[in-house]
């Protein structure tokens, strides 16, 4: 019975230093993982951070293709309005110049029109004159 008791103790004792060391070991474990999700949680806020960085970088080649885009698009814009407003002049200016032309016209065929008659008068003058003399 002494035996048995003392093979008993030797096992609790046993089981004790079992237990003891279980328990060290996880507190060593709840130890290690409490480090490892905090290095983890420090690593998914410095991918956050590194990727709302690249969305903003993103966001701003973005915004800065669309203002070269804008800046384009205005130099045409620009470019076109001045072509239609020379345009717009000379258009203007030949029609300035078709009325002048116009006018120029009609006053050339009145001048030739008055020409023809002044002809037709100094013609008929001077068959009167013709006819005095021979009589």
């Amino acid at each position: 019975m002494v035996q048995l008791r003392s093979e008993l103790e030797s096992v609790c004792a046993e089981r004790d230093r079992v237990l003891s060391e279980r328990t060290g070991d996880m507190e060593e474990m709840s130890s290690r993982i409490s480090a490892v999700t905090e290095e983890r949680d420090q690593l998914l806020e410095t991918l956050q951070r590194l990727t709302d960085k690249h969305e903003q970088q993103q966001q701003d080649d973005v915004l800065v293709q669309v203002r070269e885009q804008l800046q384009m698009a205005c130099a045409e814009r620009d470019h076109l309005l001045s072509e239609k407003n020379k345009s717009d002049l000379e258009n203007t200016l030949l029609e300035e110049v078709q009325t002048s032309l116009a006018s120029v016209t009609e006053e050339r065929e009145q001048l030739l029109e008055i020409l023809k008659v002044n002809r037709e008068e100094k013609n008929q003058l001077r068959r009167d004159l013709e006819e005095k003399e021979e009589t």
